[in-house]
């Protein structure tokens, strides 16, 4: 297909198998899009113009990332890299999405909004993820 085309010569292969049991996550807000989806191409588009994402001589992509504690940059390959949420998915769902229920529209909008996202190494987004004190609470909203 011409997605699959174009995730192969942006160097994208996210592909996973699927979780038998859904997390909290996925249940509450769906799944988070992948640098492939429109989204992730929109996030790579605004990328680009910040100066933040870069081709190198072999046409692959590379995303910067700078260090917040420390301020020191690297450049990182586009395919070990995570569509990484401004904002906590989980504080979002906490404070806004638990209201409205789950997977509803304007949660779904939320998560498929390019302005929420940025493309950042994957190790470092998930350790990010995993130190957060936050667990999803319950929703509040129709089901």
């Amino acid at each position: 297909t011409s997605e699959s085309q174009a995730k192969a010569s942006l160097g994208i292969d996210k592909s996973a198998a699927p979780r038998s049991t859904p997390s909290l996550r996925e249940q509450y807000l769906g799944r988070t899009p992948g640098n492939g989806s429109r989204t992730g191409r929109q996030v790579i588009e605004r990328m680009e113009t910040e100066g933040n994402l870069r081709w190198n001589a072999s046409g692959g992509a590379e995303v910067r990332y700078v260090d917040p504690v420390t301020k020191a940059e690297s450049w990182h390959p586009l395919n070990s890299t995570d569509m990484g949420h401004l904002h906590d998915a989980v504080k979002y769902w906490n404070e806004t999405g638990r209201t409205l229920g789950p997977k509803h529209p304007d949660v779904r909008k939320w998560m498929l909004d390019p302005a929420n996202y940025e493309l950042q190494p994957s190790s470092i987004n998930r350790s990010n993820g995993a130190r957060l004190k936050d667990r999803y609470m319950p929703p509040l909203g129709d089901e």
